[in-house]
């Protein structure tokens, strides 16, 4: 089968029999390797390669917006087993835009009989020696991953799109020239990642299938460019997804709340748990010393230490509720009213409350509706998330022991029924920061009862994130995943990935932490971080405030900070009120290393730091300028 050649723009010759494929430009040459070609997995784990399809055909084709090359599959044979599945591959160039869409089409295919489709294989810029290259991916915050990086980052990375390891829809490579794909079908896709030492990244979409079936189109945009880094990437990204889904500013969340406005520049503190309750099958379960596994900060206890707070300057800030429920932090979810009787119940956590609201302060409830606790009081195995198999999400890790995952369906009336309990009792919180939601993996369920798809679960969750702002309470949750960006006022956790790999026993000092998310989404949701060094996504010896400055976020407090702290958290308030309304227009480093590194914003404001000698420079775009030194090594030394 002879290759096919098409595209103006962009020369594309593909190989029919292998589908490997060689984009060509004025600029650049970008390739698919020999080593890796296209399968499918079958759902009893057989990998079955493209080349077993008995039946072939390919032809070269012309549309309105282009030329394209299709290729038709079938017949797949294996020596196990035959497979009904027949599908439409197109790869087409837009002549206007010069850019290049993968599309897989299935055309006739069994029920639960196909996991995952993998195609298109991995691409890599081709030349360009004298550079040095790069893979952008968006794990969490943003990361690159060098060419030459020594460290193998092998398969434990490979994951869904839209969860934690990959919160945005699309990677990028790059030398001089580079590349940016987006994977337009994201709810049913993972992202297949391997690093070889010295060799570049291997990343590759693997589509999924949605409830037994690959059942329509899956599509994969490629856009080439001249010269490339990291920040035309997330430019590239922002301005497709500004055209496709919108850009939600803070600007225009603040129209719909006053809290949203009064939350810019204010530092997010998360209170001790009111009660910290363990069951002994928790890892949490501390066997050496038992009293731990039940303790308690009354809500007048926590109302004491906020005003505290407010003697010692803190002006704007936002108390994270944990463990406010009637058996404590991560315990009887969805059931988790009335307020906890042991610290007061709801008369004293009203009083907390008013405490808040008189030193000027916003209060926001921690909550959860995906993880459902076998001693909740309503817990009824029926609707809980059923896999294709059968089975259930089983999980005994959190302090509330054993649980299964409430189907998402499910959860904006469990929302509806508590909120409405709280405000029985007089407690009316300023927001509430569903857990999970925004930072777990998208979930289907096969119960009849409450079938969900990938695709509606985000609907729901986004669903019960405007029931909270509904209500005019402020939005937030963790990590902030591609489809609920919009839905969301605060991220409780936007870091980089570092505190998974080390979790996960990689070492990985050669990658290196970009903002991407920063880059795409600064002016549309407020970031906090942590202020020492060992915060949560950050960096072992890097200070989490200077993190905060380069991205322009706010303060992620302690509930009794040192006063280093809340020096750093002054000038980082300042510079959040300053470009809080402004986008992030550009990251770069500075020198030979990465140690030192600025930012840009849309009016003009530069920040400068430096994490090797651990200081700052924030030049407003007013003409003031701020400088002050990051919190030591030290302060957090185990």
């Amino acid at each position: 089968m002879e290759q096919i050649e098409f595209g103006s723009k962009v020369r594309v010759r593909l190989d029919p029999q292998t589908m490997d494929i060689r984009l060509e430009t004025a600029f650049g040459r970008y390739a698919s390797r020999a080593e890796f070609r296209p399968y499918f997995i079958d759902m009893e784990g057989e990998r079955v390669p493209f080349s077993a399809a008995e039946q072939r055909s390919a032809v070269r084709w012309d549309c309105g917006t282009g030329s394209a090359a299709r290729v038709r599959l079938g017949g797949f044979r294996t020596e196990k087993k035959r497979y009904a599945l027949e599908i439409l591959l197109q790869i087409e160039v837009l002549e206007q835009t010069g850019e290049v869409l993968f599309e897989l089409i299935p055309l006739r295919e069994a029920y639960g009989e196909v996991k995952k489709i993998c195609w298109p294989q991995p691409l890599y810029v081709c030349g360009e020696e004298r550079a040095r290259g790069f893979t952008a991916m968006p794990m969490m915050q943003g990361m690159l991953i060098p060419d030459d990086c020594p460290d193998e980052l092998h398969p434990f990375l490979s994951t869904r799109v839209c969860s934690t390891e990959c919160v945005l829809p699309f990677w990028g490579s790059y030398r001089e020239s580079g590349f940016l794909a987006i994977i337009e079908s994201y709810a049913d896709a993972c992202l297949d990642y391997h690093h070889l030492p010295y060799q570049p990244a291997r990343l590759s979409v693997q589509w999924e299938h949605s409830m037994g079936t690959i059942g329509y189109r899956r599509t994969r945009r490629v856009q080439l460019f001249e010269t490339c880094d990291h920040v035309r990437l997330a430019k590239a990204f922002r301005a497709w997804t500004r055209s496709v889904e919108g850009l939600v500013t803070l600007e225009e969340k603040a129209v719909r709340s006053e809290k949203v406005r009064q939350l810019i520049g204010s530092a997010v503190v998360n209170t001790p748990p009111v009660l910290f309750h363990c069951e002994p099958v928790s890892s949490y379960f501390n066997k050496t010393d038992p009293a731990k596994n039940h303790e308690i900060h009354s809500f007048d206890e926590i109302a004491a230490g906020v005003e505290k707070l407010r003697a010692r300057g803190l002006d704007r800030a936002y108390f994270d509720i944990d463990g406010w429920g009637k058996m404590g932090y991560d315990n009887l979810h969805p059931d988790v009213t009335p307020p906890c009787p042991e610290a007061g119940g709801a008369e004293a956590m009203r009083r907390m409350l008013d405490t808040m609201r008189r030193c000027g302060y916003l209060s926001g409830l921690h909550d959860q509706y995906r993880d459902y606790y076998l001693k909740a009081e309503s817990f009824d195995e029926d609707n809980a998330i059923r896999n294709f198999d059968g089975s259930f999400y089983r999980n005994d890790e959190w302090p509330g022991g054993e649980e299964r995952a409430l189907c998402t369906m499910l959860a904006p009336d469990y929302i509806r029924r508590n909120y409405a309990r709280l405000s029985e009792a007089g407690i009316e919180p300023d927001g509430a920061y569903l857990d999970c939601f925004s930072g777990i993996e998208l979930e289907e369920c096969y119960n009849p009862m409450h079938r969900m798809t990938r695709r509606e679960c985000a609907q729901k969750r986004n669903e019960c994130f405007e029931l909270v702002r509904s209500q005019g309470r402020i939005v937030s949750s963790e990590e902030g995943c591609y489809p609920y960006v919009n839905h969301l006022d605060l991220l409780h956790h936007a870091p980089y990935v570092y505190a998974f790999m080390r979790v996960a026993g990689v070492d990985t000092p050669n990658l290196i932490p970009v903002p991407l998310f920063s880059l795409v989404y600064h002016e549309c949701i407020v970031i906090p971080w942590s202020m020492g060094c060992r915060g949560w996504g950050t960096p072992e010896r890097d200070c989490g405030g200077l993190h905060g400055m380069l991205n322009g976020g706010v303060t992620m407090l302690e509930f009794d900070p040192c006063e280093a702290e809340l020096r750093m958290s002054q000038d980082l308030t300042r510079l959040n009120r300053t470009v809080w309304n402004r986008e992030m227009t550009g990251h770069r480093f500075l020198g030979d290393g990465t140690s030192r590194q600025q930012s840009r914003f849309a009016d003009g404001t530069a920040v400068t730091v430096d994490f090797a000698e651990n200081w700052y420079k924030i030049e407003l775009s007013d003409g003031e300028t701020l400088c002050g030194q990051g919190l030591p090594y030290e302060k957090n030394a185990e």
